[in-house]
């Protein structure tokens, strides 16, 4: 019985886990063969998950799409995470300083995570959703947040997700990564010169947990020569400061914060 009900939660889980950005919608069909799983199985997991506002089906269509259920839960996700609640306001402060997008990023396997944004004025918000992912080695969120990892399992990670490049800066072998991960603890931040959107910077730095441990990463953006009229040193003091602050608020001891 036990075996069952595992097997069954894999299922659920692999069909909700199916749906990315690239795929929102999928038909029962799609789900069968991504899942190699009988239909008459998948309509029965999507008929328990629709019951359940886990999915939604398109009566038009008869394509299936992630439910408000899942938005319910991603807020309630966000509502209690520590240090998102210590971050936001510091991140407002960093974006009417700088008039830069300020982002705050966990790591996922070998993806980080948009788990906060404080938007500048005239800033597109369409594409940045909250929960949104990113190729971790292309983003400077990303690098500081494999930087804290032994170097062999950062690449490990990267490896097994495939290097997924967004631009031609995009770091895509193992030396290069390691190359820059070791610059990136040795310095204390990342840059992201276009390596994820052409034309967009990024300069992140970490932050920590009350036993000093990396748990998340903050950085500005820019889509035009701001990282660079500004300064990336001017950059990464202001974001060290409001970092180390966030820090304190997690439970670190001022005197053992450092940057790694």
């Amino acid at each position: 019985m036990q075996k069952a009900q595992s097997k069954s939660t894999e299922r659920a889980s692999k069909i909700l886990a199916a749906f990315t950005p690239e795929r929102p919608l999928l038909r029962p069909s799609d789900l069968s063969t991504l899942l190699e799983v009988h239909p008459t199985t998948v309509w029965r997991y999507l008929a328990a998950l629709e019951e359940a506002h886990l999915v939604e089906r398109d009566p038009r269509t008869g394509s299936y799409k992630l439910g408000l259920a899942i938005l319910q839960l991603s807020s309630l996700v966000l509502r209690q995470m520590e240090v998102r609640q210590h971050s936001v306001e510091e991140m407002d402060t960093v974006r009417d300083e700088l008039g830069l997008l300020v982002n705050l990023g966990l790591l996922m396997d070998a993806d980080v995570i948009h788990v906060a944004h404080a938007f500048p004025v005239g800033w597109p918000r369409w594409n940045m959703d909250l929960g949104g992912a990113a190729v971790a080695q292309c983003t400077a969120l990303g690098k500081v947040l494999l930087a804290n990892l032994a170097l062999d399992e950062a690449v490990a990670r990267v490896e097994s997700a495939g290097w997924r490049p967004y631009t031609r800066n995009s770091i895509r072998d193992a030396k290069s990564l390691r190359e820059e991960l070791r610059r990136v603890a040795e310095d204390g931040y990342a840059v992201d010169r276009e390596e994820r959107r052409l034309g967009t910077m990024c300069v992140a730095v970490p932050v920590r947990d009350p036993a000093g441990q990396v748990i998340a990463a903050m950085s500005v953006s820019s889509r035009d020569k701001s990282v660079v009229d500004i300064g990336i040193g001017k950059l990464v003091d202001v974001l060290q400061t409001v970092s180390r602050r966030v820090s304190i608020r997690m439970g670190a001891a001022d005197g053992h914060i450092s940057y790694f």
